[in-house]
């Protein structure tokens, strides 16, 4: 079954200044399945990071934030290399790493990597991000309906 959002998702990987991508919507209604199947289906490489499953991801972002520390403490974390080009990197759970999210200006300036977000967002427990990536994000809803 196709859904609208998997059309949205398209639209965004072709836009060729693309910004990070934050998909937002109620818990437990396919947010991470979907992004899962989107890049199974149009990317070479794909790294997830969720950080509620695996809370030592949170220490990527720990000091400096520029691209080239982050990739080096990344690949430090995956323990293998990552292949710039058609390569998606997920950050699910983004709610539970606020530098994360802060981090993701300069990953989309450094423009190695596309970055899809998650998270329920929902309620008071967002705990407090430095900086909003402002101009660096965009934000796609995920309805129950699709």
């Amino acid at each position: 079954m196709f859904r609208k959002i998997e059309r949205k998702l398209l639209e965004w990987k072709q836009n060729k200044n693309k910004k990070s991508l934050l998909i937002t919507g109620a818990r437990q209604i396919g947010k991470t399945y979907i992004v899962r199947k989107f890049a199974k289906a149009n990317y070479d490489h794909f790294i997830e990071i969720n950080f509620i499953k695996m809370p030592e991801a949170i220490n990527i972002f720990k000091g400096n934030l520029d691209a080239d520390t982050i990739m080096m403490n990344l690949t430090a974390f995956l323990r293998r290399s990552l292949s710039s080009g058609n390569t998606l990197i997920f950050f699910d759970e983004i709610k539970e790493c606020p530098r994360a999210r802060t981090a993701l200006k300069f990953l989309v300036e450094d423009g190695r990597f596309d970055y899809i977000c998650s998270g329920s967002l929902l309620g008071g427990n967002y705990k407090s991000i430095p900086s909003l990536p402002v101009g660096y994000e965009s934000t796609l809803s995920k309805k129950i309906s699709g």
